[in-house]
């Protein structure tokens, strides 16, 4: 068990977190399907902002259910 708080930063900017997404989408083992690169971005987006409560964090919230919602559709576009 650690003694003091720890801090971890997984990426330095956003772009690095964009970066990293787009890599693993390409490293997903998904076959494309369009019903799913359309609609699995939506759902995603929905969840991560509205029912998990991201619009409470304004705009990094945003931006990170869009991120996520991106993310999905290149995992089932490629």
């Amino acid at each position: 068990k650690l003694n003091n708080h720890m801090t971890h930063l997984a990426y330095d900017n956003v772009d690095e977190f964009i970066e990293k997404q787009r890599y693993y989408s390409e490293l997903s083992n998904k076959k494309k399907n369009i019903v799913k690169a359309v609609a699995s971005p939506c759902w995603t987006f929905f969840k991560l902002y509205f029912l998990k409560l991201g619009f409470l964090d304004g705009w990094h919230g945003y931006i990170i259910a869009k991120i996520y919602a991106k993310y999905t559709f290149w995992k089932y576009s490629k």
